[in-house]
């Protein structure tokens, strides 16, 4: 897979929906991204109580789900984003 170039990517999303923990080990990967890819958006889809830890890192935008409904979780984001693209999905 050939390297991508720095404005390739606008829109990246990372899910992380896994314990608190793991999400805390998370916030180097979107840190180390937004060095990467300063221009892009960054949209971190994690579970809600794990969202206060992802609401820590500045400059990108949260969404909490609900991790004990997952179907209905699933519907609404695809409701919501059922216009928006990403140029990299990473999980």
């Amino acid at each position: 897979m050939p390297e991508p170039r720095e404005n390739s990517w606008r829109e990246i999303c990372l899910v992380r929906l896994s314990a608190i923990g793991d999400v805390a080990h998370t916030v180097a990967v979107v840190r180390a991204l937004q060095d990467a890819f300063p221009a892009a958006a960054l949209t971190w889809v994690v579970g809600r109580v794990e969202s206060a830890v992802a609401r820590l890192v500045p400059g990108i935008a949260v969404v909490p789900v609900d991790k004990q409904r997952p179907l209905a979780e699933l519907r609404r984001l695809r409701r919501e984003w059922a216009d928006r693209r990403f140029d990299a999905l990473l999980h």
